[in-house]
């Protein structure tokens, strides 16, 4: 199924975008059914053109550019192929701008387009062939090959309204009906192909965005503000702070190649946790000497431990884990002498994990840093528990 199956029209009725459905070339070839390629045309709407009464509506073709649909890393099931991904609906956001729906297996993402920077395939040697689909299914990005995409940013993935992060919101992956109603929600409808294979009835879905669908704002990254000027240099002694020990605490001896990114102290046992950033693991320290001594590592296979906490009542240790395969990622309950007590699926890369005062919630910032997947905050409640991915 490699058709049009998206179709934008422009508020003001002067131009449509039309994207193919599915990237194209023969599956059969594994270097076609790797590529991502989504291929759009822009045409005009000419009204009378030419004053011909017979002829009411002209359409001008414009150019043809491309979108890149996303890794299967970015979705929960890692079952999902690049042939998986489908585009099935598509909305007008503004002059060289629209909102797509992306979809496979179990899940389904709102991403906005801007193709104002898109190359115009037209004028490659890509126009009139699959070469580019064959080329990137092989590898090749791309840019690497002279061709810029529309950029994507997401807006909605069907993955944050899951409890603990798994496939089962209420709603069927195959959402292939898209309209605006407000500015922050939107109405799916999926299709259930004629009632066939017990689909079961149609039915539509209203979703709140969380932000305006027809205003859409992607946030960069602000501007560093100018460091401020004149900061005195205080005494430590004279806030009441005491120097106990002192130790660089890095697995490599490699100048600036610092490896500990976050810690925390669980003083009962005197003992300090570290997110090792070098090796990826949870690294344990005892404090009653001077220099600190290392006491063990704590390691997840698969996984790079980014961010610690310890619960101050019974020493329990919270390990946020990234996925080295860009999946999404868990939070690990420890003791602090490395014995795994429970761990729970979380958002993609997971950081700056806390418990909270009473120990009674876990929670974590999960970054996604990037269009293809998505940021999240993660709860877990011990005394339910239950886990969100908000």
């Amino acid at each position: 199924n490699r058709g049009i199956e998206n179709l934008v029209v422009s508020d003001d009725g002067t131009y449509l975008v039309a994207l193919v459905q599915s990237p194209m070339g023969p599956t059969s070839v594994p270097d076609f059914d790797n590529n991502r390629v989504i291929r759009a045309v822009r045409m005009n709407i000419v009204a009378n053109p030419a004053g011909d009464a017979d002829v009411p509506l002209l359409l001008e073709y414009v150019g043809m550019f491309m979108l890149e649909a996303s890794p299967v890393e970015a979705y929960y099931r890692d079952t999902n192929r690049p042939r998986d991904m489908k585009y099935s609906a598509a909305y007008y956001h503004g002059p060289t701008s629209f909102v797509a729906l992306e979809r496979a297996s179990s899940e389904v993402k709102l991403f906005l387009v801007d193709f104002s920077e898109a190359t115009r395939l037209d004028d490659t040697q890509y126009f009139d062939n699959l070469e580019l689909e064959r080329q990137t299914g092989a590898g090749a990005s791309p840019m690497s090959l002279g061709v810029t995409p529309a950029k994507k940013s997401l807006i909605w993935d069907s993955y944050n309204m899951a409890l603990a992060g798994t496939d089962n919101w209420d709603g069927s992956s195959k959402q292939e009906g898209l309209a605006v109603m407000t500015e922050g929600a939107v109405v799916m409808m999926d299709d259930n192909d004629f009632g066939l294979e017990n689909s079961g009835p149609v039915q539509a879905r209203i979703v709140q965005l969380g932000r305006s669908a027809n205003g859409i704002t992607v946030c960069g990254r602000p501007a560093a503000p100018a460091p401020p000027q004149g900061i005195p240099t205080v005494d430590p002694n004279a806030m009441g702070m005491t120097l106990v020990a002192r130790e660089s605490l890095q697995l490599t001896k490699t100048p600036d190649a610092s490896a500990v990114e976050v810690l925390d102290f669980y003083s009962p046992e005197n003992i300090l946790m570290a997110a090792n950033s070098m090796n990826g693991s949870g690294d344990a320290y005892s404090t009653t000497s001077d220099p600190v001594t290392f006491v063990d590592t704590i390691d997840f296979e698969g996984f790079i431990v980014n961010s610690v906490s310890v619960c101050q009542m019974d020493g329990r240790v919270a390990l946020a884990l990234q996925d080295q395969n860009g999946g999404p990622g868990q939070i690990a309950i420890t003791t602090t002498a490395g014995e795994l007590v429970s761990r729970f699926p979380a958002g993609f890369l997971p950081d700056a994990v806390k418990f909270s005062h009473d120990c009674r919630f876990v929670v974590a910032a999960c970054e996604g840093e990037g269009a293809d997947v998505p940021g999240s905050i993660f709860v877990h409640e011990f005394n339910s528990n239950m886990s969100f991915n908000l």
